[in-house]
């Protein structure tokens, strides 16, 4: 009987809409069975080249057909086009496609009611590993198609470590030869041989359909002598060997039906080979029943030791005689069956067989391979596959009764990890932009404190609200500084710069402030008509220049001097500057901690110096100074208000 009544996640290892495979031979059977199936295609092995392009362009589309990714082929199976970062060994790419699967995965599960599946996978990935590991199943299934190690040298060096410990995680392991099911056996506890087959009723009644024969296949039927091989025309085939053969033979024609995956210029050179590219899945029947044989020349491999052709039981299927190269599942068929395929162990030989395939035209052999196919078939395979997915679901339910609370206790693990997590995530941001020490760093990069030095006159900027968050609160600490550096001697004069009013103008304050600290009337100055930063530099430059000023002590915050120095490089011409901050301040204030009102000045400090580095602001020839003595060139007999 059957396994109906169940879903199935299915991990593909190529793509719906690539060459009919296994793949999507089982997955539509078990739909058409009472099942239901979500495929789930390639989510990759080796990072993508150039030659993938087209494929990628074709993930979009894919992609683009459905809701999310997600579209339904057919009733009961739905096909999921994965959009992933094309780097299957990232740590962080990893972690980003295990999300993005993931958030997809379990919205179609409520959806669609896909809870606690049988997970079927292609892909020995740890992306297939992580994801199967968080989405709660009945079984998992690994069927091992391919010697990943050996199909690729990136492949060789990544997957096969993850693919141990797919083996070892998997409730059952199916094979497709016996090189593969000894390789999985080290570590898989249990493991199962099944090579694919061929669905022989349908394969058989589409051959018979020649109304729907494409025209190709009918101009080939009235073609005598043809050599066919169906498949992709890829790295795996020994292309020497088929030259030799086809040059040897030119009143046979050879026939290639399969898309191109590697360089064949070689056999284009021939008259009497067509290559008729990639041709839908239904039509091969039409094309294999007008071979007088099939061909299987593939070259002797590590990879290809742990193949078995699925081509073999299509040639099979129709009647038609088999010749392969000496790959070790077709010599074990051989032995098995030797009137029915011919195996060649070099090109003579081949050739040799190939020509006594053409002339056999014995019914009882035909009949014969048709039968040694129908045990091959994809319903007697997948009968057995779901008998052993059956069998190892009950053994499970009676080995752990409990089974439920193992369920659930993996389920509020990981929602208490989630929450522990987000949890985690916000203190720790709240931790960081609140701590005195993450706005010094910061802010550090736009610090330029240098000693301050005898100099012509001390520019103190204002600047309204601030990064204190209060107005004028961060500028009357500027005045006060600026009061202590004209009481130690360090300037003659003071020069204020302000456009700001709230009550009363900024500068006014911040003069009665250098008054109430013991700096006179007449030597301060003031400019009251700049709004910004960069206007306070550039309405200054010809104030200095005017006065005579070489040199100058500039006070502002100690964050905004990046800046202040971009502009005073500028606009001051020749002026010697000592960039002095005050040392203490209610930006970095240790007690308070950070404030919104800091991280926002910051940003916009940054976002000032990228600005106007994009704009092409240049600086000309203004000089910064560590020591620096002058004379006194800016004074006034009363408080100026010019």
């Amino acid at each position: 009987m059957s396994l109906s009544d169940q879903t199935f996640i299915c991990f593909s290892s190529i793509d719906w809409d690539f060459v009919w495979q296994g793949h999507q031979e089982i997955m539509s059977d078990l739909a058409a069975k009472g099942n239901r199936v979500l495929f789930v295609e390639n989510t990759g092995v080796r990072s993508p080249k150039l030659k993938d392009f087209s494929r990628l362009r074709s993930r979009i589309r894919n992609w683009a057909r459905g809701f999310g990714g997600i579209r339904q082929e057919q009733d009961r199976l739905w096909i999921y086009s994965p959009l992933v970062l094309p780097f299957p060994y990232s740590r962080l790419a990893r972690w980003i496609n295990r999300k993005l699967i993931l958030r997809n995965l379990e919205r179609f599960s409520r959806a669609e009611n896909f809870h606690n599946s049988i997970l079927w996978t292609f892909l020995p990935t740890d992306l297939v590993r992580d994801i199967s590991d968080r989405l709660d199943h009945k079984l998992l299934v690994y069927y091992c198609i391919d010697k990943f190690t050996e199909s690729s040298k990136e492949a060789f060096e990544r997957v096969a470590e993850p693919e141990k410990r797919m083996l070892q995680r998997a409730d059952l392991v199916f094979v497709t030869s016996t090189a593969l099911g000894k390789y999985c056996e080290q570590y898989a506890k249990e493991v199962h041989k099944f090579p694919f087959g061929v669905h022989l009723e349908r394969f058989v009644a589409q051959s018979k359909q020649q109304e729907k024969a494409p025209s190709e296949a009918r101009e080939l039927s009235t073609t005598t002598k043809v050599a066919g091989y169906v498949g992709g025309l890829h790295q795996w085939m020994d292309l020497d060997l088929l030259s030799e053969v086809i040059e040897a033979q030119p009143d046979v024609r050879f026939v290639f039906v399969g898309p191109v995956q590697t360089d064949v210029s070689m056999l284009k050179k021939y008259p009497n080979v067509r290559l008729l590219g990639m041709k839908p899945h239904e039509e091969l029947p039409h094309y294999i029943s007008t071979f007088d044989v099939g061909l299987i020349p593939y070259r002797r491999t590590s990879y290809t030791e742990n193949v078995y052709p699925t081509k073999l039981n299509e040639y099979l299927a129709l009647g038609v005689p088999v010749v392969g190269t000496n790959i070790p599942e077709l010599v074990d068929f051989e032995r098995q069956a030797p009137d029915l395929i011919r195996v060649a162990s070099d090109a003579k030989q081949f050739g040799q067989y190939v020509n006594a395939a053409i002339q056999d035209g014995d019914a009882k052999l035909r009949e014969r391979r048709v039968s040694a196919a129908m045990q091959n078939t994809w319903p007697v395979r997948i009968e057995k596959m779901t008998e052993l997915i059956e069998k190892k679901m009950q053994e499970k339910q009676e080995y752990d009764p409990l089974r439920w609370k193992a369920r659930m206790r993996r389920i509020y693990l990981r929602s208490r990890l989630k929450v522990a997590l987000i949890a985690g995530a916000f203190l720790l941001a709240f931790g960081i932009f609140q701590s005195p020490a993450a706005i010094r760093w910061a802010g550090a990069p736009l610090v330029i404190a240098g000693t301050p030095q005898v100099s012509d006159v001390i520019v103190i900027i204002g600047g309204g609200v601030g990064e204190g968050g209060r107005p004028g609160a961060n500028t009357y600490e500027r005045a006060r500084f600026g009061a202590e550096l004209y009481a130690q001697g360090f300037a003659p004069a003071v020069l204020l710069s302000s456009g700001y009013q709230y009550v009363v103008k900024e500068t006014d304050e911040m003069a009665a402030i250098l008054e109430q600290n013991g700096v006179p009337a007449q030597a301060v100055r003031i400019n009251r008509q700049a709004m910004n930063l960069e206007d306070n530099i550039r309405r200054l430059a010809p104030v200095l220049e005017q006065s005579g000023v070489e040199s100058v002590i500039l006070v502002n915050s100690g964050y905004a001097m990046a800046r202040t120095r971009y502009f005073v490089q500028h606009y001051w011409s020749g002026v010697q500057v000592s960039y002095v901050p005050k040392t203490t301040s209610l930006f970095f204030d240790p007690e308070v901690g950070s404030r919104g009102e800091q991280w926002k000045a910051l940003w916009h400090e940054y976002a000032g110096l990228i600005y106007y580095r994009l704009r092409g602001f240049e600086a000309r020839n203004s000089e910064t100074v560590g020591v620096q003595t002058s004379r006194v060139l800016i004074h006034s007999s009363s408080r100026s208000r010019s």
